[in-house]
C-alpha cells in the first residue's frame, strides 16, 4: 500500500481507490529476516472477517517486476498470486491480483518497526476507513531494529 514502496519497481503505480476483500483476514504468517527482520504480511481465508487496501493501476511492463519484488520467482516461493474481487470505496467492484503466502510458517507473527510502519503509511495514503487505520497502527511489533524495503526478497 505505501507508494514509496511500490514506484521502487512500479513506477507507473496510480492509486485507484481503496478496496475491501471480504472472507480474508490480515496475518503475519512469513518471516522476511533479510529485507524486513520480522513477519511480513499475508491474507488469510477467515469467512468473518475482512481486509482493506488499496487498489492500483500498474502497466502490464511492470508485472514482472510487481511478482519479483514479491518473492513469486524465489524457489522456495515467497508469495503467489491470487485473483479475487474486491469492492472499492468508490462503490464499484473491480478483480484484482493480490499476493497470499506460498508456504505458512505460523499465524501472528510480529513485523518488525520498519515493516509496520510501511503498512501505517500506506493505509493513509490509500485513505482506509479510520478504524482500520487505527487497527494497523495498533498492531504490535517485534522491535526489531533496521528493515530495508531496497532489498531483494
Amino acid at each position: 500500500m505505501d507508494p514509496d514502496r511500490l514506484h521502487i519497481n512500479c513506477p507507473s503505480a496510480k492509486l485507484v481507490s481503496a478496496g475491501n476483500l471480504l472472507g480474508y483476514r490480515l496475518d503475519f504468517t512469513k518471516t522476511s529476516e533479510k529485507r524486513w527482520r520480522g513477519g511480513v504480511a499475508d491474507i488469510v481465508q477467515d469467512s468473518e472477517a475482512n481486509v482493506w487496501g488499496g487498489i492500483w493501476l500498474i502497466s502490464e511492463s511492470e508485472s514482472d517486476a510487481l511478482d519479483r519484488q514479491e518473492g513469486v520467482h524465489l524457489s522456495p516461493q515467497g508469495y503467489h498470486r491470487l485473483e479475487v474481487k474486491i469492492r472499492g470505496s468508490n462503490g464499484r467492484q473491480y478483480t484484482c491480483r493480490t499476493y497470499e503466502v506460498s508456504s505458512r510458517e505460523g499465524f501472528g507473527l510480529l513485523p518488525s518497526p520498519a515493516y509496520k510502519s510501511t503498512l501505517v503509511r500506506g493505509s493513509r495514503y490509500c485513505d482506509l476507513p479510520s478504524d482500520y487505520q487505527i487497527y494497523i497502527g495498533k498492531l504490535p511489533d517485534n522491535g526489531n531494529s533496521g528493515g530495508d524495503p531496497n532489498l531483494s526478497p
